[in-house]
């Protein structure tokens, strides 16, 4: 969903910053990832609609957020 963003690092939620590639996979981490700066975020379909469009982001939607962090990491 969203934008094709340009992802040059991974980061934690709380951490995102332009570029960078977050995990989401349990609802203590939405707000901040939601209102962060992450270029993509990776969620499950459960949590996916806790992010709304926004421009320069891409949100990737997975029932395996564990398996996609150890694939990519």
């Amino acid at each position: 969903r969203g934008d094709d963003p340009l992802v040059l690092s991974i980061r934690p939620a709380e951490a995102g910053v332009d570029g960078s590639l977050v995990f989401v996979d349990h609802a203590k981490f939405v707000e901040a990832a939601r209102d962060g700066r992450a270029s993509a975020i990776v969620t499950t379909p459960a949590l996916a609609d806790s992010f709304p469009a926004k421009p320069g982001r891409g949100i990737l939607v997975t029932k395996m957020v564990g398996l996609a962090h150890a694939l990519l990491k």
